[in-house]
């Protein structure tokens, strides 16, 4: 912390209607003759600012002030709190027995002339915090009324009531109870209509009117009732229709899958041939056919791709197979089935692509005779 600051007091007046003198905090730099005097910025308007920043005085536009020193070598919160109070002991003063001095802070005062007076930058600090003006005096009714042109004060609950012109509303203070109307036929109860005033026991005529008024309305929302009923009543047929139709569908998906694994293991290249002859010539089998290879899985590609073919072919009839069918074998990548299988596992798994499959449907075919012999 730096203790560049000292606290002092002004000795020139500049209001000469008041005995006050003014202190403040300013940095060392600004002492002068033996701190006697200081420099001060008079006509600036961030005071504050130019002391925190420790900003060196302009001796050309500065005034040179006679000044008291009242303590020197403190930190700025300090000095500020020294400038607000001169009274204000420290942790530090405390123990060293300093601090003891007792000045009394110079009452703020406020001149009365209309004029804004002339505030000098030495006494900001004393301006930053104004108090509040005092309260005016409470003036009683009496004395208010005695003045001239001033109205007493007046009770308002005292005040009349000036009831308007009813309008041509009727207003009627009703019970339903269980779709029965009760009118309140109380004695204070009255019904404004024009400027007469009529009791509400003899209006029968606007009780009959509300009363069948309500009648309709129930008589709408009744029927609203039924119309609501009768609509709830469609959708639960048409519910129970569609759940038949899927448990129909199901029966009829299960019967077409057990007799599409009829065919399965293909066990010779006749079988492959018919067997791809109906799926290209029937579409419902190669929709059930579809079905049956989804239902397989596989927790990769590669392995639901070999579960599938598994299924499908013996390995004594893969044995005489592969991808493009040289060496005298059976060549697969024609086959319709072939290629419903690719485009299931592929949209299946989104990693494997078309070469990956064929990669991977050859692989399997070579392999075939190897898996034949350990059959054995």
């Amino acid at each position: 912390i730096r203790m560049s600051y000292a606290v002092v007091t002004f000795l020139n007046n500049d209001d000469e209607e008041t005995d006050e003198y003014y202190s403040s905090e300013i940095p060392m730099s600004w002492l002068c003759e033996n701190n006697t005097k200081c420099w001060w910025p008079a006509q600036s308007k961030n005071v504050t600012s130019l002391i925190t920043r420790e900003v060196p005085p302009n001796t050309d536009k500065w005034d040179l002030e006679e000044i008291k020193v009242d303590i020197l070598g403190v930190s700025l919160e300090k000095a500020r709190k020294l400038a607000d109070n001169l009274d204000y002991v420290s942790t530090d003063d405390a123990e060293k027995g300093r601090g003891k001095r007792k000045v009394t802070q110079p009452t703020k005062l406020l001149s009365d002339d209309d004029s804004e007076p002339q505030i000098s930058s030495k006494s900001w600090r004393q301006f930053t915090n104004i108090a509040l003006p005092p309260q005016l005096p409470s003036c009683s009714s009496n004395n208010l009324s005695q003045a001239e042109g001033v109205t007493p004060h007046v009770n308002i609950a005292r005040m009349p009531i000036i009831i308007p012109e009813p309008l041509e509303n009727t207003f009627i203070e009703l019970e339903i109870d269980n779709n029965n109307v009760h009118v309140d036929t109380a004695e204070n109860t009255n019904i404004f209509q024009g400027t007469r005033i009529i009791s509400s026991g003899s209006n029968v005529e606007g009780r009959d009117s509300i009363t069948t008024i309500i009648q309709e309305h129930n008589l709408k929302m009744s029927r609203m009732f039924v119309s609501i009923s009768m609509s709830l009543k469609n959708i639960d047929q048409r519910l129970e229709t569609l759940e038949k139709g899927a448990q129909i569908d199901n029966s009829t998906n299960s019967e077409g899958l057990e007799i599409l694994k009829q065919y399965f293991p293909i066990l010779n290249i006749e079988d492959i041939t018919n067997f791809d002859r109906v799926i290209s010539s029937n579409k419902e089998v190669a929709t059930h056919f579809k079905k049956y290879i989804k239902g397989i899985g596989g927790h990769s590609a590669k392995d639901n791709l070999n579960r599938i073919l598994r299924k499908i072919f013996s390995n004594a009839c893969a044995m005489h197979c592969s991808w493009m069918g040289r060496k005298n074998n059976f060549g697969v990548h024609q086959l319709h089935f072939i290629t419903i299988i690719k485009e299931t596992v592929c949209s299946t798994f989104s990693s494997m692509k078309e070469n990956d499959f064929e990669k991977a449907c050859g692989e399997w075919f070579r392999f075939a005779k190897q898996r034949h012999n350990r059959e054995k």
